[in-house]
């Protein structure tokens, strides 16, 4: 009996001395823990797929393989020009199925959208949060804090239930972003930052206004065959981004500029093909959106005589959903101070800047803000290193937890 408790405390000490040792890695497990116990998603489903029939760009994809660029039937948010159904949502994730669908010609395998969409997500971020704050906690609260506490907690559950076009577009974009982050705050690989971005604007467009952060890290080799190589890997870049999706624009819609955006208004009278009617892009369009974005409240509702707080259909604002971004006012001073930090800060308000004068507002949302996924992940990257003091750990953990109970008591049952 003695030798068996022996052998337990021998183990115990031998697991704590591990820990010590390896604090990372055990903050990556910690991580995934974490996430995916709160995230209740199940991960493996070998016999389910996703079909053409729920997501446009798998159709798409499909019809490619059939020698056409043309869908075969209607979708929500199609394009119908000259007697013709035409996706109009960016390639990457037709890239992927088209590459798949050979292999699996009814869909995209569940298990492979987990392993695309689900399971790097976590590590990156964590590896993004470890890089900026040097700091295991901290890196484990904001990893916590973007994957379960921000609009990406609905994203990414959407995406690996029900597929639904949106939201995959968002997630890829944000594990473009991630990569793209990872390396601006690294060894700032030209090549590799120019990837990501495209994978990044591949998936939603706006990811594109990010690109002057590249230039400038060019700027930064210094004259001479360095700064030649980076040109050289950076105009590869911006025209590999531009081409596919001009290309595909010529052949659907006869004009490498006409993204085809404004025909699914076709035909339709709602609120939304009324704006588009106007200018899928104005000035007129920053005060309703910002009002969306910064001050949209939860609604109460009695029902039965109680008081109910139901998630806002048109959207929540994001101080409110993710109160940790507060840091970023608090602090862009500071920001400032650094040109690294200054450049990303700049690019990522005219990406909000863009968002605002949309002329819809994402009303597939309800309870958070959708859109602001094109920039959270850039500010939380931002506000990283001002969460890593005790005292700012602690305020942070606190915004975290209320995050993550807003996510998963108020948005996840509506």
């Amino acid at each position: 009996m003695t030798g068996l408790i022996w052998n337990r405390s021998w183990h115990l000490s031998d697991f704590l001395r591990v820990v010590r040792k390896h604090p990372g890695h055990v903050g990556l497990v910690v991580v995934y823990v974490v996430c995916f116990l709160l995230l209740n998603l199940t991960l493996w489903r070998p016999h389910q797929v996703l079909s053409p029939s729920r997501n446009i760009q798998i159709a798409e994809a499909q019809a490619w393989w059939q020698g056409r660029v043309d869908l075969s039937r209607p979708y929500q948010d199609v394009a119908q020009y000259e007697g013709r159904l035409y996706n109009v949502f960016p390639p990457l994730f037709t890239l992927i199925s088209a590459v798949i669908l050979p292999w699996s010609p009814g869909g995209v395998p569940h298990w492979l959208m987990v392993a695309l969409l689900g399971l790097p997500v976590p590590a990156l971020a964590y590896a993004l949060f470890r890089r900026r704050t040097q700091s295991v906690l901290a890196a484990i609260v904001l990893t916590v804090a973007y994957v379960l506490g921000t609009s990406f907690y609905p994203s990414v559950r959407h995406s690996l239930g029900s597929g639904g076009v949106y939201w995959v577009n968002h997630v890829l974009s944000n594990i473009g972003l991630l990569v793209f982050l990872l390396e601006y705050f690294g060894r700032r690989r030209v090549w590799l930052m120019g990837l990501a971005l495209i994978a990044g604007c591949w998936s939603r467009q706006l990811t594109a206004l990010y690109f002057p952060a590249v230039l400038w890290v060019v700027w930064q080799c210094g004259p001479g065959a360095a700064r030649r190589w980076a040109v050289l890997q950076f105009s590869a870049a911006v025209v590999v981004a531009a081409t596919v999706p001009m290309t595909l624009n010529a052949l659907k819609f006869g004009h490498p500029l006409q993204s085809g955006y404004r025909y699914i208004y076709v035909g339709r009278t709602d609120e939304w093909a009324q704006t588009a009617a106007v200018g899928l892009f104005s000035p007129r369009y920053i005060a309703r959106n910002a009002h969306c974005m910064n001050l949209t409240l939860p609604v109460l509702d009695r029902h039965r005589g109680r008081l109910l707080v139901k998630p806002n259909a048109k959207g929540t604002a994001i101080w409110l959903t993710s109160p940790i971004l507060l840091f970023l006012p608090v602090f862009c001073r500071s920001v400032f101070r650094d040109a690294r930090s200054r450049v990303l800060l700049l690019c990522s308000l005219v990406v909000m800047m863009a968002v605002l004068m949309y002329h819809a507002t994402g009303r597939a949302q309800v309870g958070y803000y959708r859109f602001a996924l094109d920039y959270i992940l850039v500010w939380l990257a931002l506000l990283a290193p001002f969460c890593d003091g005790p005292v700012a750990r602690r305020w942070a953990t606190v915004c975290v937890v209320w995050s993550v109970l807003y996510f998963q008591w108020l948005i996840r049952w509506w």
